[in-house]
């Protein structure tokens, strides 16, 4: 017989969880932090559960006091403070506390987990022959974004389409077959994919020619080539569409023929599509002041007039970019009436010592109307300077100078004899002084007295 007692409270061995238990006592804390390894990155949000004396249990995250053992690992979320963003690799411990009963954890922060892939482009229609080069970023836990397109594996679903490469990771190869191929990048699980057409062989680049030139009164023919996508190339000038910038300086027909119209500068295009080539030309007499003359010298000749040569990206002495036209000296005569072709080469041993004398007399020079232009023929290993090579020299040479100047490469000189300078030169360091009223080219050497000469530009000064 089963009797039921009366009058008395009996406590189970499986309690209730939810029974209020403030009579009886805290005895453990159990701390649930989502588990003992995070990817940094991620946001740990840890619960604390109190067990007392009598097996019944509570949720004590609210109550208890937290704490980490270091706080550059974990970074307390928004005040909440059981919520903690993992922020590098380690292990940091969590303490849960209250009153005198404290629990206290490990875990382990791993590093930001990859979580997506792109790639870049993740579409393209291309030619066949051509290669289309494609980037993979990858976004981690932490929201930090990488390129990683060396790490990934690439696959496709069409290889008779569009193949990766093996040795270079990101290129794409077509192999003979239009179609449409799917490009799959994985890694540690996670992929993207990239859809990709190939079709029939086309322009990829057009060049036109010729480059650099002025135009006169006699019509100037220009030439497009154009190059297919499977590595061949043919003239297309008849097939191309051309422009030309501005029709009321320089006119040019369907055949690639061009004609002045008047004095200036334009941009000649041949366009395919959506493929262009350009080249930029300017009429004779081009200069925004006035003409510049007509009968010159091929490049550079002592007693003659300079051809209109010019710099495209030319640098200044801070290495920015200056597009230097001779064309446009004579527009300046009022400040400069001559300029200092100072003329060297990157082995020459004696050019730093030439160079650092002129600088520490340029002010005395600009105020006497002559400006200073570095030139630089050759490299320190004796090959043709361009633009970049000659302001390397130049600033290792001056240092940090101030003074106002141009450095060009001899290599980069358009509108005249293939490295201009170089024919003049006899020895090296060596100088050139032009005329800005004439373009006429009235000393050449190395031990002229520039002051003399920039205050009497009017005669001739001879070879030295």
């Amino acid at each position: 017989m089963l009797v039921a007692a009366c009058g008395s409270e009996e406590r189970t061995s499986d309690p209730d969880p939810m029974a209020d238990p403030t009579a009886a006592e805290l005895v453990a804390i159990n701390i649930d932090a989502g588990g003992l390894t995070h990817d940094v990155g991620t946001e740990i949000t840890a619960t604390a559960m109190g067990v007392y004396d009598d097996a019944s249990k509570k949720d004590l995250t609210a109550e208890v006091t937290w704490g980490v053992g270091d706080n550059t690992l974990l970074e307390l979320v928004d005040e909440r403070p059981n919520v903690w963003l993992a922020r590098a690799a380690g292990r940091v411990s969590l303490t849960a506390g209250l009153g005198t009963t404290t629990k206290t954890i490990e875990v382990s922060l791993t590093p930001a987990r990859l979580t997506a892939l792109e790639i870049i482009p993740s579409t393209g229609d291309i030619g066949k022959g051509a290669v289309l080069v494609v980037s993979v970023v990858g976004t981690y836990s932490d929201g930090s974004r990488e390129t990683i397109t060396e790490d990934v594996v690439f696959a496709t679903d069409a290889s008779s389409v569009l193949f990766p490469s093996a040795n270079n990771p990101g290129r794409l190869v077509t192999f003979g077959t239009e179609g449409t191929a799917n490009i799959t990048a994985s890694l540690s699980g996670v992929s993207a994919t990239g859809t990709y057409t190939v079709g029939p062989v086309r322009i990829s680049n057009i060049q036109v020619s010729p480059n650099g030139e002025r135009i006169g009164d006699t019509p100037m023919q220009f030439t497009a080539s154009g190059y297919w996508t499977d590595e061949t190339r043919s003239d297309v000038t008849t097939t191309v569409q051309w422009v030309s910038s501005d029709p009321s300086v320089v006119g040019i027909d369907a055949n690639g023929v061009a004609t002045r119209v008047a004095d200036g500068e334009v941009v000649i295009t041949a366009a395919a599509g959506e493929v262009e080539g350009s080249v930029r030309l300017r009429t004779l007499g081009a200069s925004v002041c006035g003409s510049y003359p007509e009968t010159h010298a091929p490049g550079v000749s002592y007693d003659r007039v300079m051809a209109p040569m010019f710099w495209r990206d030319a640098l200044d002495q801070e290495g920015n970019p200056a597009d230097f036209f001779l064309e446009d000296l004579p527009c300046d005569t009022e400040n400069y009436q001559t300029v200092l072709f100072v003329i060297g080469t990157g082995w020459c041993p004696y050019c730093p010592a030439f160079k650092q004398g002129i600088d520490a007399m340029q002010t005395e020079l600009n105020a006497a109307g002559m400006r200073v232009v570095y030139v630089e023929n050759q490299t320190d290993s004796g090959s043709p300077a361009n633009n970049m090579s000659a302001h390397t020299i130049v600033s290792r040479t001056l240092g940090g100078t101030t003074n106002a100047s141009i450095r060009i490469g001899d290599a980069d000189a358009e509108g005249g004899a293939s490295l201009p300078f170089h024919g003049i030169v006899q020895y090296y360091p060596y100088a050139v002084v032009v005329r800005t009223n004439d373009m006429h080219v009235i000393a050449a050497g190395q031990s002229h007295n520039w002051m003399t000469i920039a205050n009497d530009p009017d005669r001739l000064y001879g070879v030295n």
